[in-house]
């Protein structure tokens, strides 16, 4: 003999037929309710809840995204250097879509890693920034080329 227990409680059911009377239970995806909790789900009125989600969940969309944190700002003697290739690779980013790293890091000759450590302001030699800011077009402030002055 199989045995039928209510989706709510667990309790036992008495026959496999249960099928719930209302539309709410129905709506949930109850098939086998007991007799009490047919009746629980009966009390409910669904189409405030309804609403009151719906509303919500407008009022999630409306309101404005909480900001992100201000992404790091390059720092050292060169800052105002790497600030300005920094906004010249976010450009071409933004231009580019989602394979503009790998296409810059190749243009620049440098590695797609050394670019991404770029992205987010960790120390990476003064020469590997000059190299992506001359394939962005961006002039050299710095000029000296061969220092290893990092981030």
């Amino acid at each position: 003999m199989i045995k039928y227990f209510c989706d709510v409680c667990g309790a036992e059911t008495a026959n496999c037929d249960n099928s719930p009377s209302s539309w709410a239970a129905e709506l949930c995806g109850l098939a086998d309710l007991c007799p009490r909790c047919e009746g629980l789900v009966k009390k409910v009125d669904v189409s405030a809840l309804v609403r009151a989600e719906l509303r919500r969940m407008v009022a999630e969309q409306e309101a404005p995204s909480p900001p992100a944190n201000p992404p790091p700002s390059p720092k050292g003697k060169a800052a105002r250097e790497k600030r300005d290739i920094l906004a010249a690779v976010e450009n071409f980013r933004q231009e580019r879509g989602p394979s503009a790293t790998l296409t810059l890091a190749k243009l620049a000759k440098v590695s797609e890693s050394e670019l991404r450590a770029m992205l987010t302001c960790e120390p990476v030699p003064i020469a590997t920034w000059r190299k992506v800011g001359g394939a962005l077009g961006v002039a050299s402030a710095g000029g000296n080329g061969g220092s290893h002055e990092t981030n």
